[in-house]
């Protein structure tokens, strides 16, 4: 599976939910190689790229992560819901004896992280499902988890976890 990631210059990672193609002509070869992203979020057109001076995508105690930490956040997330092996079909014959978390079967991409603590906001996407983002609290202990966890609390959209979470964290940050 190829998974791609593209970030921009306030850190803020796009989720292609359309998909991304490349143009690349072998009979071209000095053409520039063009990328076309699909149904980027609402969010990210309105709040970043159509501003004139670009706003940050968090703030603190939030931070923007790195790619390393993304794909690191993502893998220990698949870890603790117990897919990280579901890669391959013959695995799907286990599916029906596994204890399974709300977020498994979910696209996932890791946006930022809380440095108070292990939280990280994601965005996420499943058939008929309305929330878009989840904040996980991860554990970090490499292996599937049990009793509720890893925990997560979702988001309807980008601008409700602004306003009832990374906001008032802010706020709790400062004093």
């Amino acid at each position: 599976m190829l998974k791609l990631s593209v970030q921009l210059d306030n850190d803020c990672f796009l989720f292609a939910a359309g998909g991304i193609t490349f143009d690349d002509l072998k009979e071209l070869p000095d053409e520039p190689k063009r990328i076309d992203i699909a149904g980027t979020d609402r969010y990210i057109i309105e709040d970043f790229i159509l501003q004139e001076e670009p706003r940050p995508f968090v703030v603190e105690p939030w931070e923007s992560i790195s790619i390393e930490q993304k794909i690191l956040f993502e893998d220990e997330l698949q870890k603790e819901l117990g897919t990280e092996f579901n890669k391959h079909p013959f695995f799907d014959l286990f599916e029906r004896y596994r204890d399974n978390h709300v977020l498994v079967d979910f696209e996932m991409m890791a946006l930022c992280q809380d440095q108070r603590n292990d939280d990280v906001l994601f965005r996420i996407s499943k058939k008929n499902f309305d929330q878009e983002f989840a904040v996980v609290h991860l554990t970090w202990r490499g292996y599937k988890e049990s009793d509720g966890y890893p925990k997560v609390q979702f988001y309807s959209d980008f601008d409700y976890f602004k306003y009832t979470r990374m906001y008032p964290d802010k706020v709790d940050w400062e004093y």
